[in-house]
């Protein structure tokens, strides 16, 4: 079974809507047999220690009312699983789909509800995924990006983007429409190391997800993509893991059709992502902590 898993801020309930209307219109060309080894686990995030429900001028019954038609959209086209609070970050979301959903048997596409994709995603990533399925190691499937912030995520980033300059402006500035429909041909190329943004749709093999963990310090926001990261490269230098990028297969955001800033300006938040990410990083070192534990665990049983 491959579960896609995605988190959703309540002021990300409109981008989640558009997401999933996304996956029917693309989802319509899969085969029977896809589909039905599909699964939808969406989390909405309700956690009062972090969204201000006090201050909110929208009830919590709208998101979840908002939430559950959305998850209703899609239970004619993949099996949907929600789960409606009882969480506090994307992290923690996560940690309960590895510990209480997948299998080493099981595949698990991480993607954000804010994402947007091409027409030919499934079916491209549906094809690398059937030669590769059968690889007795552990592998990742990863999406190109746009131009990103600096020179390590260039091996991402897709060739007509190269040239533009490092910062945000690739990111912010370009636009859905010129890779939802695409004349170029899409292929799979082998990454030189590992590289990898947590939401951006990238497939992992369930047991590579079940062997890393997600330590119990991760609970608020951050880091995770990174602890995830320096595994999987752990494994690579030792043969054990491949990672393929799909060339010509853009995951992006779609900021002329956010609707977040307003939703944000409606319930407001107690702590930010940002505010959560210094959190962890400067209560103890926590994530230099769980790397190093990670590694040494990888370590004695590799």
């Amino acid at each position: 079974m491959i579960y896609i898993g995605t988190h959703v801020m309540p002021w990300e309930v409109g981008e989640f809507r558009h997401q999933v209307r996304l996956h029917r219109l693309t989802m319509i060309h899969l085969e029977k047999k896809h589909l039905n080894n599909i699964t939808l686990v969406p989390t909405l995030n309700l956690n009062d220690e972090i969204i201000d429900w006090g201050n909110s001028k929208l009830p919590k019954e709208y998101y979840i009312e908002h939430f559950k038609i959305s998850c209703k959209t899609l239970e004619d086209t993949i099996q949907v699983k929600p789960r409606i609070g009882g969480v506090t970050s994307t992290t923690e979301a996560l940690k309960r789909n590895i510990e209480d959903i997948l299998t080493d048997e099981d595949y698990y596409l991480w993607m954000d509800p804010d994402l947007s994709y091409p027409y030919t995603y499934w079916s491209t990533l549906l094809e690398s995924f059937e030669v590769l399925q059968n690889h007795p190691g552990h592998f990742i499937i990863t999406p190109s990006t746009t131009k990103l912030w600096d020179q390590s995520w260039d091996i991402l980033v897709n060739e007509d983007q190269l040239s533009l300059p490092y910062g945000d402006e690739g990111w912010y500035n370009s636009k859905f429409e010129d890779y939802f429909y695409t004349d170029l041909e899409a292929s799979l190329t082998q990454t030189p190391t590992i590289k990898l943004g947590g939401g951006f749709g990238n497939l992992f093999s369930g047991k590579t997800l079940k062997l890393f963990g997600v330590p119990d310090d991760y609970i608020l926001y951050g880091g995770i993509d990174t602890y995830v990261m320096i595994g999987a490269e752990f494994l690579r230098q030792r043969n054990l893991l491949i990672q393929y990028r799909m060339q010509n297969i853009v995951t992006i955001q779609d900021f002329k059709f956010s609707d977040k800033e307003m939703y944000k300006s409606f319930t407001p938040t107690f702590l930010a992502k940002d505010d959560q990410r210094e959190l962890n990083e400067n209560k103890n070192k926590i994530y230099q902590k769980s790397i190093n534990t990670l590694i040494n665990k990888l370590n004695g049983i590799l």
